[in-house]
């Protein structure tokens, strides 16, 4: 590697057996002719992602696609390592794989999108959704079971219990809280939670809009675990 100095997140090799493609934690990658067990260049060309290339697909013989830590999903020509096309999806980019109609994105934050190969990159879209931490509880609303509530480190997700759909999500914009226990008001209007940061907030269950919030429910930074 002469000078270079990388941290390796993930190889790819070509369908010939000829190159390796290296994601890097700098944010960039590094292309190994195999045969002679030479460096020969880094790319893509002028670019360095943040939060490092975290996965590859050789996806011909002409083009690579990269997933980055910073949401980044691009194609990079192999002749040229000049990027063609590039989207962004929330979170980081944990995987890339492919069938033959279309490419899957899953993302750090527990989401899989797709788009087709037919369509341009920027075309991605939702495909489903799950917690990417631990859930800590499941509510049910009261004499109702078409659809219930899960919360999981930052965030309450509505859920289709007919199609196993997500159909909401009420993210907390403040890093470290965790969301510790929820229910549902027993008339149904509203989701009631429990936080780390011991408050207590409701929201309603169909816009996800914050109705109140009771702060220091708790005193002494005591963490609300239950609510009911």
């Amino acid at each position: 590697m002469g000078h270079i100095k990388r941290f390796i997140n993930c190889i790819k090799i070509d369908a010939t057996d000829s190159y390796a493609y290296c994601g890097t934690r700098t944010g960039d990658i590094l292309e190994i002719y195999l045969d002679k067990a030479n460096f020969k260049r880094v790319g893509p060309l002028n670019r360095i992602f943040t939060g490092g290339i975290s996965t590859i697909i050789v996806q011909s013989a002409n083009e690579l696609m990269l997933g980055a830590g910073d949401g980044s999903v691009v194609k990079v020509s192999r002749k040229t390592m000049k990027i063609e096309e590039e989207a962004k999806v929330p979170g980081g980019v944990c995987a890339l794989t492919q069938t033959s109609i279309s490419m899957f994105i899953v993302s750090t934050r527990g989401t899989v999108f797709n788009v087709k190969h037919s369509d341009p990159l920027n075309k991605v879209e939702y495909f489903s959704s799950g917690h990417s931490q631990t859930i800590k509880q499941i509510a049910f609303p009261k004499g109702y079971s078409e659809v219930f509530a899960t919360c999981s480190s930052g965030e309450i997700r509505v859920w289709s219990t007919r199609n196993q759909r997500e159909l909401l999500r009420i993210e907390l914009a403040k890093p470290g809280t965790s969301c510790n226990a929820i229910e549902f008001q027993s008339d149904g209007k509203l989701i009631l939670s429990a936080w780390s940061d011991s408050k207590v907030r409701a929201f309603l269950p169909q816009s996800g809009k914050l109705a109140y919030s009771i702060n220091e429910s708790h005193k002494d930074g005591v963490e609300v675990t239950s609510i009911a």
